[in-house]
């Protein structure tokens, strides 16, 4: 009896688990900076397609214009 209390009491404490596994933070929820959720998940996008870009320059630059321009 007092192992199948036991177990009861392990199954009672366990049962909220899986339902709390996908509380989150919501998508306008203060976050990181004092920015929402949202808005710092689109900074961190836009952080990585500038990291890539940077890793990966074009071999040929297109020219500019005004650069040349400014050394003549």
């Amino acid at each position: 009896m007092m192992r199948r209390t036991q177990s009861l009491i392990l199954a009672l404490a366990l049962l909220p688990q899986p339902a709390l596994s996908g509380c989150g933070p919501a998508p306008t929820d203060p976050g990181p900076g004092g920015v929402s959720v949202e808005d710092a998940r689109e900074l961190d996008r836009a952080a990585e397609k500038l990291d890539a870009q940077q890793a990966n320059p074009p071999l040929f630059p297109e020219k500019d214009e005004a650069a040349e321009d400014a050394q003549r």
